[in-house]
């Protein structure tokens, strides 16, 4: 997936419109996550930007991605494996993950909009955060 230049403007813009500069770390930290398609853990991230930014620390990734995602500029999730993981895609999605090698993918099910969260004694504010759905990949079922 290529980083098209209207997805790089709006990240620029949304991190100007916060007070933060757009470092070259900044960049890179965010394209890594972007045109990674399985939703990378910051190790994960971190590998991939230290291929481009050599002198990189893994803290500074851990500090990058906190503060994207206190931007609402990523979204976080716990993978099934317990790392978190991470997605440019911030707008309501659930995900798809194999049961066998844990590849992740982004679904859209717009029925899941129409569900009403039950009332619980006690609580208040209950919304339908992130719903996994779970089966076998592709290449899983094929193998």
């Amino acid at each position: 997936m290529s980083m098209s230049q209207n997805h790089m403007a709006e990240f620029e813009q949304a991190c100007r419109a916060q007070g933060l500069k757009v470092t070259h770390q900044r960049v890179e930290v965010y394209k890594a996550i972007h045109k990674a398609s399985d939703h990378p853990s910051v190790e994960d991230i971190y590998a991939i930007v230290k291929k481009r930014i050599p002198s990189i620390s893994l803290d500074t990734v851990y500090r990058t991605v906190d503060t994207f995602e206190k931007l609402g500029l990523v979204s976080r999730f716990q993978a099934p494996d317990g790392r978190y993981r991470f997605d440019t895609n911030v707008e309501a999605h659930q995900h798809l993950v194999c049961a066998n090698c844990g590849k992740i993918e982004d679904i859209h099910w717009s029925g899941l909009e129409q569900l009403t969260v039950p009332r619980v004694t006690g609580w208040s504010d209950l919304a339908l955060a992130s719903v996994e759905i779970r089966g076998l990949c592709q290449d899983c079922r094929r193998g």
